[in-house]
């Protein structure tokens, strides 16, 4: 049977670049890999930020693959990569806003419980915004009730108190889960011990219900001064989750990553392929795509 690797943890907790590392220091000859990325916005930002590898890649937009929108796309995929690819091992990188215990109802259809099995599922933390997420999205707290492992991210922009705080409050939802305490996602995968234990536990859940998210994405050809994009986006506060992309700017292109509507400039990546000069995805919490345009096309050059 083929061991499938989830990767969970809410918007912003370094899943894509944990398994850029992952990619970057695998040994290739434990077997032939395939990874399924997985993105609530459209345009694909997190697959063009991996690494080039020997491995398989797929990417499935416009929803979470753990709700009905995807769903049945997602069960395609697996049966597909499973019956022609045949790799040794699939690692699934969900939405941040994903429902991870439907997985295990997806994989128990029966021409796919024969052939895979959920080998772990590792979920990452940011102590940043952990606690407003938990208040925020009910999924989240999900993600770590039934991770096998968590890593702690980014824990070289917080305090040694909201370190222990934070680790505090992922033991009362997963008491036994072992944390790994990581800077930039970079953890060694051997001292995981789940990525070669298989799980035991296969229970289902129930789920929830969807939550009003929403997903906004921006391609187009405008030049947007930093500071005005910033402005715009960081008066919605609290209602966007999530902002990532490139952005023309007078001064050339940069790369945008945004947490909780505070928005970082860095420089962009070169050779990434994006459906327009500005490319942004934008996800949160009942946002009005015609609203956002308008005020980012009012502050265009």
């Amino acid at each position: 049977m083929i061991p499938l690797t989830l990767i969970s943890g809410f918007l912003g907790a370094g899943k894509t670049s944990f398994l850029s590392h992952l990619i970057k220091t695998r040994d290739e000859n434990t077997g032939k890999l395939a990874v399924i990325i997985n993105e609530f916005a459209s345009l694909g930002l997190d697959g063009v930020q991996l690494p080039d590898g020997d491995y398989d890649k797929w990417e499935l937009n416009k929803g979470s693959i753990f709700c009905i929108c995807l769903r049945t796309d997602f069960i395609a995929l697996l049966k597909k990569i499973v019956d022609e690819i045949k790799p040794d091992e699939i690692w699934v990188e969900a939405t941040g806003i994903a429902d991870v215990s439907e997985i295990f109802k997806m994989i128990s259809v029966p021409f796919l419980r024969e052939k895979l099995y959920i080998r772990s599922n590792v979920c990452l933390v940011d102590p940043n915004t952990i606690f407003k997420v938990l208040k925020t999205l009910r999924a989240a707290s999900e993600q770590i009730k039934l991770a096998d492992a968590v890593i702690l991210n980014k824990t070289d922009t917080v305090s040694e108190e909201i370190l222990s705080k934070t680790e505090t409050e992922i033991r009362t939802l997963n008491t036994n889960v072992p944390i790994f305490r990581a800077v930039n996602a970079k953890i060694d995968q051997s001292i995981i011990p789940c990525f070669n234990i298989p799980r035991l536990d296969i229970a289902n859940s129930h789920g929830h219900k969807p939550q009003p998210v929403s997903s906004v994405s921006i391609t187009e050809d405008w030049t947007i001064s930093a500071d005005k994009f910033k402005n715009v986006l960081e008066s919605y506060g609290d209602k966007i989750w999530r902002v990532k992309g490139r952005l023309k700017t007078p001064d050339g292109n940069v790369w945008v990553e945004g947490i909780s509507g505070k928005l970082q400039f860095t420089t962009c990546p070169e050779n990434i392929s994006l459906p327009a000069p500005t490319s942004i995805a934008i996800i949160g919490k009942g946002l009005n795509k015609e609203e956002i345009l308008k005020e980012c096309e009012g502050v265009k050059v």
